[in-house]
């Protein structure tokens, strides 16, 4: 595209002076550099034609005039070695098989824009070399790294054999549980390629990647290549064309009709092409400005999402860092902090009147424990797409059954189990369980909206004599680390009474608690509250959640971005717990599904112990010592305990690690003994009144 250039003239200006009657001589003019001006911003917008969607075996390698090369990778079997088939029968096991044995073909075609698909028949992968070290292909599978064509029709391309070898483990636990233990290898190669894919010259590299990528780029900038353009070198912001940056996963061919073809990611997950058209923008989209202080490839990848359902609206994104001031926009991604503070000066506005306007979404579809921790005053300030949960668990018959527990009852329990068991782990001094304490329950000494605290206080008093019981200091350096310091072996053998726990998903529910011998409890850290366990609420990044400006003059569209977060279609596929009450109940319930265990003729087994029919394990994990401990699905007994935790047993909590940090360096001296309770807690209270107090105003300059 040209762009018009307008070049602005210097004015010379020569100064006279006059004085005593008589005239200065001119002053010398001063040359002046012009001022650049800026090259008039033109808006276009694009045709998207994904013309590979749905074809999700193909992976679009480059694009050319009239198509895109694309390889395919398909499943072509398996190549299970005899000694995992053995193992597996012995164990009464399925063999377990993550991908290491499967055995893929890998092919070459041309995609072309009408959809049409014309494989290069005479492609074959490459040959496995000879074994070498010990090297045995379970599975050997060829990559087509990259590819560029040249005018004449043949085709270079970088690729690479992923091949796998079964060599000695490094280390004890390898050698005891990994029997199949392999260890991979990819092996890098440059070829030229016929316009059929036969072969035509193939150099190897063994496995230095940088030389043959080095040797690729030599041959691929010859006179006579098809040029390519990178993403960074398009004149046209990717932004006002819809489509973001970080989705562009290849370089661009400028075609002879003036479109930009590329290779872009689908908003469904699979590779997909793109093909592009240009034009100058003839009606005005509405623009929506996205403050976000992380750089979000989940972000990038939403609004991708949201601009190809949205023909007359975009986004763009504003960066800013933590420290700078937030800047106005119609949409925040927003950390719990951030959150608290836009929150409290008014900047933020309530979702609850657009989810209450929605057909098939509203409030009874989320967590209310959820709903309450985004809530201010009533308001919802934000989306929850998922959420997380950091907690304490031990064994149910020594805690009970209760989500919470006061510090009485933590130490009642613990003294219980005599002199040589531990709480937690063996290195968790005072100042570690009063960060965690202080996490849970900062904002029952704190009132953000006043600037007020009350540590001097009784409360604030008994969570520090509590603290006091733990060790002051551990020594790492003093103690040789072996396999029974692990906390797992430690619990087993009644050294250590409880586990700290964060848990994500549903996965982790599972492989919650094989430490104990026993049901386990969700009991969390003594509180002063009713709630024992931390819950963070997040939509893309860990954290963090988007909102509303109240400023924003687009409500209706910020809110047609908003609303996906709330929706099941989003949260099936987040790897947090979903919100979603229905997502939720059919993750869990997914989570519970048993399946009969079967011999090897396909006849159920029988559980010696109960005399019942065998459950068919859903993993495995190993202790310290080696021992394997089968995993299964949920029970009842363990859902509805998890259920608890979501329902009434985690609270949403803003950290302040500055003024947690705070309060540790003034409560040194209790924990030393060189201080009383009373006059820590006062030392405490003095510091974190002036940590809390409003900046002051700057003093009015004199007139």
């Amino acid at each position: 595209m040209r762009f018009l250039a307008l070049i602005l003239s210097a004015l010379l200006l020569s100064a006279c002076l006059t004085g005593c009657g008589m005239q200065e001589p001119a002053a010398p003019a001063v040359s002046e550099e012009p001022e650049p001006t800026p090259a008039p911003v033109i808006a276009y917008e694009a045709d998207v034609a994904k013309i590979g969607a749905g074809l999700s075996v193909l992976t679009p390698l480059c694009a050319v005039d009239g198509g895109f090369y694309c390889a395919s990778y398909e499943k072509t079997g398996e190549d299970i070695p005899e000694a995992v088939v053995q193992e597996a029968k012995r164990k009464k096991t399925e063999v377990y098989n993550d991908g290491r044995y499967d055995v893929y073909g890998t092919g070459l075609c041309f995609l072309a824009d009408d959809g049409t698909l014309e494989p290069l028949e005479e492609y074959t992968g490459l040959a496995p070399e000879e074994n070498a070290e010990n090297w045995k292909e379970f599975a050997c599978l060829t990559v087509i790294e990259k590819l560029c064509p040249d005018k004449d029709g043949d085709i270079i391309t970088l690729e690479y054999n992923i091949v796998s070898g079964n060599s000695t483990p490094p280390n004890r636990a390898d050698r005891v549980i990994g029997k199949n233990y392999l260890e991979y290898h990819t092996l890098w190669y440059v070829r030229t390629l016929g316009a059929d894919g036969a072969e035509l010259k193939s150099e190897s590299f063994g496995e230095n990647a940088e030389k043959a990528s080095a040797r690729f780029r030599s041959l691929t900038r010859k006179g006579n290549m098809q040029v390519q353009i990178a993403p960074e070198e398009v004149p046209f912001s990717w932004e006002g064309v819809g489509i973001s940056r970080s989705s562009v996963l290849s370089d661009i061919k400028v075609r002879e009709d003036g479109s930009y073809c590329f290779v872009t990611g689908s908003s469904e997950g699979a590779d997909a092409v793109a093909a592009i058209t240009l034009r100058e923008q003839k009606e005005e989209k509405i623009r929506l400005l996205l403050a976000a202080p992380v750089e979000s490839s989940l972000l990038a990848e939403a609004i991708d999402t949201f601009h190809a359902s949205q023909k007359n609206c975009c986004i763009s994104v504003i960066p800013f860092s933590e420290e700078d001031a937030v800047p106005e926009a119609d949409l925040y991604l927003l950390s719990a902090s951030q959150l608290d503070r836009l929150g409290r000066e008014g900047l933020l506005a309530d979702l609850y009147p657009y989810l209450d306007a929605e057909k098939r979404l509203g409030r009874d579809d989320f967590f209310p424990s959820v709903l309450r921790a985004l809530e201010r005053d009533g308001a919802l300030l934000s989306t929850g797409a998922g959420m997380s949960f950091d907690t304490v668990i031990g064994a149910s018959s020594l805690v009970g059954e209760e989500t919470s527990w006061s510090y009485e009852e933590f130490l009642s329990a613990w003294s219980d189990l005599g002199l040589g068991t531990d709480a937690f782990e063996a290195y968790m001094t005072c100042e570690d369980i009063l960060s965690a304490c202080l996490r849970l329950d900062l904002d029952t000494f704190v009132d953000r909206d006043t600037g007020s605290c009350s540590f001097s206080g009784e409360n604030f008093m008994k969570l520090l004599y509590f603290t006091g019981n733990f060790r002051r200091s551990y020594d790492f350096g003093s103690h040789a680390w072996s396999d029974a310091d692990n906390s797992d072996l430690r619990i087993r053998n009644g050294k250590q009474m409880l586990l700290e726990k964060h848990l994500t998903g549903f996965r982790d529910a599972i492989l919650c608690g094989y430490e104990f011998s026993e049901d386990i409890t969700f009991v969390g850290y003594p509180t002063l509250g009713e709630a024992g366990s931390r819950m963070t609420v997040s939509t893309l990044e860990t954290g963090y959640n988007l909102s509303m400006g109240a400023s924003s003059q687009h409500k209706d569209a910020a809110w047609s971005f908003l609303r996906a977060f709330f929706t099941e279609k989003y949260q099936k596929d987040y790897w947090y717990f979903p919100t979603n009450i229905h997502v939720f109940n059919r993750q869990l319930n997914d989570a519970m599904k048993t399946e009969p265990l079967l011999d090897q003729w396909g006849n159920p087994v029988v559980n010696r112990q109960t005399g019942e029919p065998a459950i068919k394990s859903v993993g495995t994990v190993y202790l310290s010592n080696y021992v394997e401990i089968n995993l299964y699905p949920l029970t009842e007994n363990e859902a509805e305990k998890l259920v608890s935790l979501v329902t009434e047993g985690a609270k949403s909590c803003i950290p302040d690690e500055a003024l947690i940090s705070l309060i540790l360096q003034n409560v040194s001296g209790y924990y030393a003994g060189t201080q009383s309770l009373e006059e820590a807690a006062v030392q405490v209270q003095q510091a974190a009144e002036i940590y809390l107090a409003p900046p002051a105003l700057p003093a009015e300059a004199e007139s």
